[in-house]
C-alpha cells in the first residue's frame, strides 16, 4: 500500500488519472487531493476533482482548493483544449459533502505529518502548492517517499507556447523551486507521454470494458482520438499525459528514464518554463530527479483496461 496524495488541475487527463488511481484501493491510500489552477481556473478545478471522485465512490476522500495564480507570472490557462468546464463536454452530477475547508498546501502538509509511513506526491498540474508547502514547511516536505511530476521535456518540443510543458510554464518559479528542493523527485516528460495517444483503436477497447468509468474515459478523449500519428508537438494529440504518472506507480516496468540534472528556465520568454535537462551528464551538477524519457503505450493501455475494470459498473 503506497499512501499517496495528488496536486492536480482537472482536467481531461487529470480525470482518468484520478479514475485510475482510485480503481487501486489494493495499491494506493489516496489521502487526499489538493487542486490548483491550471487547465482552468481553481474553484472550477476543485469541483471537477470532487466530482470524479464521487463518480468513483470516492467522496470520503477530502479534497481542498489551493493557489488560484502562479507565484510571479500571470494566469494562464488551458481552457482552449480542456473546455470552460475543464471536463470538456462530459456532464457529471454534483459531489456529495463540501469541499475542506483547509488549504491545498496545508491538507498536503497536514497528510504527510498524519501517515506513519512516507507519502507520495504526485502533480498533475502546476507546482505552485508544491513550492508553498516547500517554503512554509521544509522538515515536513522532506517527510515524502517522493514526488512524481508530470511536466517538462527532454528532446520533444514543448506545448506551450513553443518549448516547455504546460504545466512548468504555467508557473515556472514555483516549478524552479521544487527542482532546487533536494527532494526525491521522478519527472514524467512529455516525450514519455507521447508515447501514450489515445487511437480510436484505444478507446474502442476501453469501451469494451463495459462500465461507466471506461466509457467516460473514452468519451473524454474522443475529441482527441487519433487515427495515426500526429505530429509531437501538436497541442491536441490524445496523450494521456497524466494518468501516466498514476499508471507509472501501479507498475513502474512500463516506463524508462535516467537519473539527471533539471533546472527550469525563468528568465528568458523565449523559452519560459523549459525544462533544462542535463541528459548525458555533462553539467557537473548531481542529478536531482529521475527523468522519464519512455512509456510503452500498448501497456499503458492494458493497464489502463485491466484497473478500470475493477470499478463497478
Amino acid at each position: 500500500m503506497i499512501p499517496i496524495l495528488i496536486d492536480c488541475d482537472p482536467g481531461i487527463d487529470d480525470a482518468v488519472a484520478l479514475m485510475l488511481a482510485a480503481s487501486a484501493p489494493d495499491r494506493f491510500r489516496l489521502l487526499g487531493v489538493s487542486t490548483v489552477f491550471g487547465n482552468v481556473g481553481a474553484a472550477q478545478t476543485a469541483d471537477n476533482a470532487r466530482r470524479v471522485l464521487a463518480f468513483c465512490g470516492q467522496s470520503t476522500v477530502p479534497v481542498a482548493k489551493g493557489c488560484e495564480r502562479p507565484l510571479l507570472r500571470p494566469v494562464r490557462d488551458a481552457a482552449f483544449i480542456h473546455g470552460t468546464s475543464g471536463l470538456g463536454s462530459a456532464l457529471l452530477p454534483e459531489p456529495d459533502g463540501a469541499l475542506d475547508r483547509r488549504h491545498g498546501v496545508d491538507l498536503i502538509l497536514d497528510e504527510i505529518v498524519r501517515s506513519a509511513d512516507p507519502v507520495t506526491l504526485v502533480t498533475l498540474g502546476p507546482l505552485t502548492n508544491v513550492a508553498l508547502a516547500i517554503v512554509k514547511e521544509p522538515a515536513v516536505m522532506a517527510r515524502l517517499q517522493r514526488i512524481v511530476i508530470m511536466g517538462g521535456a527532454v528532446r520533444e518540443l514543448g506545448n506551450m507556447p513553443s518549448t516547455a510543458g504546460f504545466n512548468l510554464y504555467a508557473d515556472p518559479h514555483a516549478a524552479e523551486i521544487v527542482f532546487r528542493s533536494g527532494l526525491p523527485l521522478v519527472q514524467m516528460t512529455i516525450d514519455a507521454t507521447h508515447h501514450v495517444r489515445a487511437s480510436r483503436d484505444h478507446l474502442a477497447a476501453l469501451r469494451t470494458v463495459g462500465n461507466r468509468h471506461a466509457e467516460l474515459a473514452a468519451s473524454l478523449f474522443d475529441d482527441f482520438a487519433t487515427d495515426g500519428a500526429p505530429e509531437p508537438d501538436s497541442p491536441v494529440n490524445g496523450c494521456m499525459h497524466d494518468p501516466c504518472c498514476i499508471a507509472y506507480l501501479l507498475d513502474p516496468t512500463i516506463a524508462r528514464g535516467r537519473e539527471a540534472y533539471v533546472q527550469v528556465e525563468t528568465a528568458s520568454e523565449v523559452s519560459m518554463g523549459r525544462s533544462v535537462i542535463d541528459w548525458w551528464g555533462r553539467s557537473g551538477q548531481p542529478a536531482n530527479a529521475f527523468v522519464i524519457n519512455a512509456i510503452d503505450g500498448d501497456a499503458f493501455f492494458a493497464l489502463l483496461r485491466r484497473q478500470l475494470a475493477k470499478l463497478p459498473a
